[in-house]
């Protein structure tokens, strides 16, 4: 296995598991502040900032030079 297959799994791991996963979080911890009727945008930010670099990271793995 060489260092750059691994930094690719990394990318495919971190794009598809773990930053959906928080965006979830943030999504969840975003409703029940707004159930509180306390501020919630930061966690909103939160959650739409992990979509997007999840995004990011799809399409970066998708323009790595093939082997």
């Amino acid at each position: 296995m060489s260092f750059t297959n691994g930094i690719l799994n990394l990318t495919n791991w971190a794009g598809n598991v773990i930053l959906p996963t928080l965006a979830a979080l943030f999504f969840a911890i975003a409703v029940l502040r707004f159930a509180r009727s306390e501020s919630y945008a930061a966690a909103m930010y939160g959650a739409f900032l992990c979509l997007m670099a999840s995004g990011l990271l799809r399409t970066m793995e998708t323009f790595r030079d093939p082997d």
